[in-house]
């Protein structure tokens, strides 16, 4: 057979195929990576001091990724991440422990509607009736009305059993008691829930959470490069190291690793941009993997209802409604809800120590993106969606402002702490100094320096404070992204010297009752 007959041939079988797939409605997308989008992703990423970033595309069947920046800028070498690189996801985690549990409705062993209390029979908080009406559901859309309390596990050396046995000594929220107040501690609590479903059995194999999520999820929707137990990190060479921005310095720098197991149903899973197609691809496929239900319709329904709007936490509703320029945004099972137009889209935002993520889909378009980063600097939640608005052919081009504008936004500055007014105020304060307790967080002392400084010391780690200007009211100095939002307000009330605990300037805070004065 001569050449020219070869392409003949290979010709007709082409247009064949063509004509198969158009009369199947199969439509064979072009990549959304341009080079002009590549270059404005490159443009977002140095402006924001970021690191790298890894995107991935699904529209309808096709699936695209594309890789920016580096994955390491240590020693000098500059290693660029690829689609396998890993990178910690966060808060995307919470539609892992959700789905988990849906595997157990289909299985009906739970069902999301029941008490926690049916399970969980030591489940406790400090109003008794409210842990009794507490559902699975309540749990997994974050409606116990629980303030979020992240400095219990980030600050602490606490394990995840003893966290459950603090939940009663919390304050509760009175405000939001059925409505929306995210909570990391609650989906730690329906991670310990899915264990208890699963060894009920006397002849059950004692599964963990991790074990089930790896065994039953990871491994069967094919995400190999996906890992939930934190101490498999380190062995692995293709991931992407953290990184921060120091304002002071000016310099991009690498920050330690974060372990979060204690609290890993909510923000522990490291993955890759491939393997996140794969959990976005089931998703769009409404709980369908490779044309079979991986879970049913029923459960997969529930999952994506929305269970209430996110306008309790105002500073989380402006974020989103930046995001997406709607005012009907609710919370699922796991996911974040959002009535834009006449389409609904799904996602959910990340963020741990160094790593920022995103995931966003239109389950009536079939397409999505999953982006993740490793730098806490760039956000890439804007350029997200400026890509799935390119898929959607509408060529927005607004990441670079929103991503400096999220970027400026996160930082306290140098120039904002000279404002600070350092020992304006102590004089003050001092009938305030001592030892302050509370009845899950323990013990914080307040001790003033010969320099006229006030040191905060808790759990052996210690702060300075400064002054806000108003009467009573400090930030500590740290760069722990988690404290560093804390406000602290000295008060005096019915006898009695307090220290309120703002884990931000927004949130509920967590008081402190003083036992002792401190020389």
């Amino acid at each position: 057979m001569n050449v020219a007959k070869r392409l003949v041939d290979f010709s007709i079988l082409f247009v064949i195929a063509i004509s198969f797939l158009l009369q199947a409605g199969i439509v064979l997308a072009s990549s959304p990576f341009t080079s002009e989008f590549n270059g404005y992703a490159k443009e977002c990423l140095e402006k924001s001091n970021g690191v790298g970033l890894a995107i991935g595309v699904i529209d309808h069947e096709n699936v695209f990724s594309q890789t920016y920046g580096y994955r390491s800028i240590e020693q000098g070498k500059k290693l660029s991440p690829d689609p396998d690189t890993l990178f910690a996801i966060g808060s995307l985690t919470k539609s892992f422990t959700s789905t988990a549990l849906g595997l157990l409705v289909d299985r009906g062993l739970v069902q999301f509607d029941d008490p926690v209390r049916k399970y969980l029979r030591d489940f406790r908080l400090p109003d008794n009736g409210l842990a009794e009406r507490v559902t699975v559901a309540d749990l997994l859309s974050h409606r116990v009305g629980l303030p979020s309390n992240d400095n219990l596990w980030y600050s602490t050396s606490f394990d995840r059993q003893t966290l459950y046995q603090k939940l009663q000594f919390l304050d509760i929220n009175p405000k939001t008691i059925g409505k929306f107040q995210y909570s990391n501690l609650m989906y730690m609590v329906a991670g310990l829930l899915t264990e208890k479903v699963l060894n009920a059995s006397p002849n059950s194999s004692h599964l963990k959470w991790e074990e089930f999520v790896q065994t039953d999820l990871l491994t069967k929707l094919g995400m190999n490069h996906t890992h939930v137990f934190f101490s498999d990190i380190e062995s692995i060479e293709n991931k992407a190291y953290p990184f921060s921005f120091d304002e002071q310095s000016k310099n991009i720098i690498r920050i330690p690793f974060k372990n979060d197991n204690v609290v890993a149903p909510a923000g522990s899973i490291f993955s890759t941009v491939n393997d996140m197609l794969k959990w976005l691809k089931l998703q769009i496929n409404r709980g369908k993997l490779n044309g079979s239900s991986f879970i049913s319709d029923t459960t997969f329904n529930s999952l994506m209802k929305g269970r209430g709007s996110i306008e309790t936490q105002p500073r989380l509703s402006a974020l989103v409604k930046s995001l997406f320029g709607s005012d009907s945004i609710t919370y699922a099972l796991g996911w974040y809800i959002v009535e834009s137009g006449p389409r609904q889209l799904v996602f959910h935002l990340g963020g741990v120590d160094g790593y920022l993520s995103f995931i966003v889909y239109s389950p009536s378009e079939k397409i999505g993106v999953v982006a993740l980063t490793n730098s806490t600097q760039f956000s890439p939640n804007f350029l997200a969606i400026d890509l799935l608005n390119r898929m959607r052919g509408h060529k927005t081009k607004l990441a670079i402002e929103k991503v400096l504008s999220r970027s400026k936004a996160n930082t306290v500055s140098s120039e904002e702490q000279t404002k600070f007014k350092i020992g304006s105020n102590i004089s003050e304060v001092r009938p305030w100094l001592g030892r302050f307790l509370h009845g899950a967080y323990g013990d914080i002392s307040v001790v003033e320096k010969s320099d006229a400084k006030l040191i905060w010391t808790y759990q052996s780690k210690q702060y300075e404070m400064l002054p806000m200007g108003e009467k009573g009211r400090f930030k500590l100095r740290t760069k722990s992204p988690m404290l560093g939002a804390s406000v602290i307000e000295f008060m005096h009330e019915g006898g009695i010297y307090l220290l309120k605990w703002y884990p931000s300037e927004t949130e509920y805070p967590i008081v402190f009752k003083k036992s002792e004065h401190l020389r």
